[in-house]
């Protein structure tokens, strides 16, 4: 009913490129990024990156981030491989990166890539608790929008909802990244396995993203 509570955890949607694989002690090993519904490409130039400082997982755990660059690196990756043209945006820079990391090794261009943790497997404790577990495992910039977690009915949710996108829009073109909308993630576990999931999507999250960023130009 519209009297119903319900618990929505509120994220930043990072503008960059999927990446997943497996934490051993406070490194990235295994890594893939997303090919076709099947297949995977291995990142070969991630592997054995080290994504925890003073922190080592107790056992292995998979884990899927959105790999991003923030503005500074992406002209300073450009810079480094010394384009003719420097990458154009934040995503393509991310993009580019990952595909050069997935044919070669090249520890020069590691200090470009930022490493957003969204999601996780085969690690215990609630939804909640493994959110949390896993952003000890990440390479992301100071001024990240936190995540929010609300709770109530039908109408407050809406409100919770409406206001966490307007702040992010509002202050998206501050960020030294860019994000795209928002993530609203059902928070509660039991819920979760109800809803489910369609194949590598979870149906118990969805994205909103920004209105098209529009600009007037004299032709």
């Amino acid at each position: 009913s519209s009297e119903s509570t319900l618990a929505l955890e509120l994220s930043p949607k990072i503008d960059g490129v999927s990446v997943n694989g497996t934490i051993v002690d406070d490194m990235l090993t295994d890594p893939q990024t997303r090919g076709d519904e099947n297949q995977s490409v291995a990142v070969m130039g991630l592997n054995g990156l080290e994504v925890a400082c003073n922190f080592k997982a107790e056992e292995e755990f998979g884990i899927q981030y959105e790999a991003f660059v923030t503005e500074e690196d992406r002209i300073a990756a450009s810079d480094y491989l010394g384009l003719e043209k420097p990458y154009v945006s934040c995503r393509h820079a991310a993009a580019g990166i990952i595909h050069r990391l997935s044919t070669m090794e090249d520890d020069g261009l590691l200090k470009f890539i930022s490493l957003y943790p969204i999601a996780t497997a085969n690690l215990d404790g609630t939804y909640a608790e493994r959110m949390d577990y896993i952003q000890n495992f990440g390479i992301i910039p100071d001024d990240m929008p936190k995540r929010k977690v609300v709770e109530g009915n039908m109408h407050q949710l809406l409100e919770y909802t409406e206001t966490y996108y307007r702040d992010l829009g509002s202050n998206r073109d501050e960020l030294s990244f860019m994000i795209d909308g928002m993530v609203v993630t059902v928070y509660d576990d039991d819920f979760q396995n109800i809803i489910g999931r369609d194949g590598r999507t979870n149906k118990f999250q969805l994205a909103v993203k920004f209105d098209p960023a529009t600009a007037k130009s004299q032709v």
